[in-house]
């Protein structure tokens, strides 16, 4: 009965000491400062906790307010980018209206972010610039946005 208990209880510590671990209070952990950074954005433009690099913002963090996208839109249709400007830091809507996941990649690494089959993510670049985007998914896939 002793060893069981013993067991028992060094099965406790081991997951309390895993929770632990899983419920940091890292304030910066929503950020990312690496150009590789990839974001995925959940259907129907809600994201959650993940963001690219410092070119861009993907999400939001939890408990934070997402301002309104303001009707740009980026649509994927026919493993195809459609065209887009928008303005620094301005929040658009990405739509994948094909029926096979695709990503929003820039060519520069700065930011990337995938879109489910008949979803949408939103992205605000803050930086104004062309950005060259490609689908790491369908190297066929190319493009740009127009950031003013």
């Amino acid at each position: 009965m002793i060893r069981r208990t013993r067991g028992l209880a060094i099965g406790l510590i081991v997951a309390a000491a895993a929770l632990t671990g899983c419920s940091s209070d890292n304030k910066a952990s929503g950020a990312t400062t690496a150009a590789s950074a990839t974001a995925t954005g959940a259907s129907t433009g809600a994201t959650t906790g993940d963001t690219a690099g410092p070119e861009a913002v993907v999400t939001t963090p939890v408990g934070a307010t997402t301002p309104a996208p303001t009707g740009a839109v980026l649509t994927i249709k026919g493993f195809a980018f459609g065209a887009l400007t928008v303005a620094a830091g301005e929040l658009f809507t990405i739509t994948n209206d094909d029926t096979a996941r695709h990503t929003v990649t820039a060519d520069d690494g700065s930011f990337t972010v995938t879109v489910e089959p008949g979803t949408s993510s939103d992205l605000a670049i803050p930086v104004a610039g062309t950005y060259k985007i490609h689908c790491e998914i369908h190297s066929s896939m190319t493009g740009s946005i127009v950031v003013g």
